[in-house]
This record gives C-alpha cells, structure tokens and sequence, in this order.
C-alpha cells in the first residue's frame, strides 16, 4: 500500500501548503474539510470491500471498461511520431566512443532499436506488440538498467538515452496492462487504483507525443509519466514520495487537480457499473420473488380450502420447497436492494469529496458551497467510522444514514456527468 500512501502524502503536502496560507477563518475551514475528504477517500482505497463494494466484484464489472481503457495502445493504425525519432536519437548513442558505461547498456539500447521497430510495425496494423515470458525478463533487465545508467550521460546523449528508456518502459507497462485485462485478477481497490492510474498516465503521454509530431522530441515531464505508469504496474510497485509529490504538482499544473483525485475518481466508474449490474440483479429477484410468494400463497390456499386439507403429492412438495425458500429468497433480495441503495449513496457522496479535493477553498465558497464545512466533516467522519468498524449501511443509525443521504444527493447529478464523461473517454 506505500503507493498510495505516497499519494495521499502528496495530498496532504498540498494541503498543508494552502493552510501555511490561509488568512481568514473560512480559509482554515475549508483546510480541515479537504483533510477529512483526503482520509475519505484513503479509507475507501484501503478498505472499501467492508463499506461499499469487493474488488473482485468491482473487477469481474468494471473488466470491460478498463479493456476499452486500452484500446488506444493498439488502434492507432498508423505509425507513431516517437518511434520515427527514436532510431534517430539512439544512434548517436552507438556512434559514442565504447565506455564501461556505454559497454554496459549497450544491449539496453540494441533492444530498443528492435523493439520499438516492433512496437511501429504494430501500431501501423492497429496491434500491440506482445512480449513472450523471456522478453518480459529481458525488458525488465534493461529497464533496471537504464534505471541505473540514467545519470551517466549529459546533453543531447542524455536526452537520447532518456527516450529509449522510456520506450522500454511504454512498452513492459502496456505489456503489463494488457496480461492483467486478459487474464488476471484486481486483488483489492488498490491494485485497482494502480491500474487505472498507469493507463492515465500512459494516454496522457501519448496524446502529448501524438500532437507535438514527428519533429518534436519528447519532454522530461512526459518522459516521468511513462517511467511512473511502468511503475505502478509492476508486481512490486513503487511510487516514492519524491515521485508523488513531482507528479501531484504536475497533475496540479496541467489539469487544475492533484494526484489524489486523478487516481480516486476512477472507482466512480467502477463502483456506477456494479450499482447497474445490482439494478439488473434486484429487477429480476424482485420478479422471481413476488412469482414464489404468489404461488406459495396460492398453494397455501389451495390447502385450507381442500375437503380433506391436503394437496396432490406434487403440490404438496412443491409447497415444502417453497416455504424454506421464499423467506431466504426474500431475505437475499431485501439484502440486495438496500446494497444497491448503499452504493448508491458511497458514489454521490465520492463525488462531494472529490470535488473538495479538486477546486481551492476560494472556487467552493464561490460556488456557495459552504454548507461543506460543516456537512462534509461529519459525513466524512461516519464513513472513516464505517471503515474502521467494518459497518455495513445497515448498522448505520437512521439518523446517520439521512445524513449520508443527504450529503449525497446534492452531488448524484455532477456525479452522473463525471461517470459519463470517464467512460466516454474510454470509448
């Protein structure tokens, strides 16, 4: 979990920077509201499977978006701008008089040649390059050693070598991705989070590469992005604190928002599409359940009223059955709609903190917003309650869960627009 700790760290930094300059007692607030969202969202990431959904759940709904969420690393269909320069750049490096250094990335460098001919042959078939189990290591080897070998170089050579560890590092993390989407598990929300946050990251740096063209070489900035997402989906995964704090002020200076909500706002999705299924689930038992009950009371009559109070033997076993499974189906069912109706209010209520996390304590009080001060904290509280305590909605009081509730329903509809708007990017 040290990644995402780094992240809510990087969080945290940011906030303590707007409270080191808060003035006046409504800026102080809004400071101790945005703590309260950050441990919010921290606590779901930690422990949202006894508050609001399994992963393995949300994994087996949220599968098919995330596969969208890849469909750009091999739908280009023609040939990418950074991979003509790369052959450019790496030549320079070959033509160096041999150094121990040079001797020691030699092979580094040969395999990116190859590989990012590889990876253009590709992306000009609308494919993906596909590493076998040996390549994989031996990526994973040269990515090690571009990693070792990064400050042994100045100038252009520098920026040369930079580039070809970056296409080493594009293509194990897309590699990564793309196994995990085919074939494997999310194991918890974390590992979730580290996914959808590596896609990001990989996206926004192609779509920079994509727009500045074949002529332009590619910028420290984007280069970090991609080193960062081949971070994050490795087995073991590392996001230092320096590297969370580079990457929150970069987030924050492109887009307005830090790390924190960048990563999180991806549960909305996840957590929308699993709310969907259990609408699909609740229609049907509730179709299932009322046919049972009907029967059952059917049969029930049916018996009362006979001459000699008895059913035919098949009426009479199908009654037996129905009296042990009518109360445990409705059970289920009730159980069901009030998870549903749960995780409903989790994602609205994921929405206010958000937004507290993403706009400064000037925009929200613009926005008249205020009211958050007060609401967000005791919201926020009950739900790191709820965490902590492994409540589910139903051990809530009445009066806890109206207020939830309440909280939560002033965002459904901004919500919705964020819900939609995430999964049409990846469409």
């Amino acid at each position: 979990m040290g990644w995402f700790a780094n992240v809510v760290s990087a969080a945290n930094e940011f906030v303590g920077k707007a409270a080191r300059v808060a003035v006046s007692a409504a800026q102080v607030a809004w400071v101790a509201v945005k703590k309260t969202a950050a441990k919010v969202v921290t606590w779901v990431a930690n422990h949202g499977e006894t508050t609001v959904a399994k992963a393995k759940d949300l994994w087996k709904t949220a599968r098919p978006y995330v596969e969208k969420a890849t469909a750009w690393l091999h739908a280009a269909g023609v040939a990418h701008p950074l991979i003509k320069k790369v052959a450019i750049l790496v030549d320079g490096l070959l033509a160096l008089e041999k150094s121990p250094v040079l001797q020691w990335v030699d092979r580094a460098v040969s395999w990116v040649i190859v590989i990012a001919k590889r990876l253009n042959e590709a992306m000009e078939k609308g494919e993906q390059v596909v590493l076998t189990p040996e390549e994989r290591v031996q990526a994973e080897a040269h990515q090690q050693s571009f990693r070792d070998a990064g400050g042994s170089f100045s100038g252009e050579h520098a920026q040369a070598f930079s580039v070809a560890g970056m296409i080493n590092d594009m293509v194990l993390a897309q590699d990564r991705i793309s196994t995990l989407v085919r074939t494997g598990e999310v194991v918890d929300v974390d590992h979730f989070l580290r996914l959808r946050a590596a896609q990001k990251l990989l996206e926004e740096a192609n779509h920079r590469f994509l727009a500045a063209g074949a002529d332009a070489e590619p910028g420290a900035d984007d280069i970090f992005l991609v080193r960062i997402a081949a971070d994050l989906v490795k087995a073991d995964p590392a996001l230092s604190a320096d590297d969370a704090q580079a990457l929150d002020a970069l987030l924050v200076a492109r887009h307005g928002r830090g790390l924190l909500p960048y990563a999180f706002e991806e549960l909305l999705p996840a957590w929308h599409m699993r709310r969907e299924q259990l609408e699909v689930r609740w229609a049907a038992q509730n179709k299932s359940v009322t046919r049972d009950q009907v029967l059952l009371r059917r049969l029930e009559s049916d018996k009362s009223i006979s001459a000699d109070g008895r059913l035919a033997d098949e009426e009479q076993a199908m009654l037996d059955e129905l009296r042990i499974s009518v109360p445990v189906d409705r059970q289920a069912f009730v159980d069901l709609g009030a998870e549903k109706l749960a995780l409903a209010h989790y994602l609205h209520a994921a929405e206010g903190f958000l937004q507290v996390l993403e706009k400064s304590a000037e925009a929200l009080e613009e926005a008249g917003m205020g009211y958050l001060i007060d609401t967000g904290n005791k919201v926020g509280e009950l739900i790191i309650q709820g965490a902590e305590q492994g409540k589910s909605w139903a051990q809530f009081t009445t009066e806890e869960q109206d207020l939830i509730i309440d909280f939560a329903n002033i965002f459904e509809e901004e919500c919705r627009q964020r819900v939609d708007r995430l999964i049409e990017v990846t469409a």
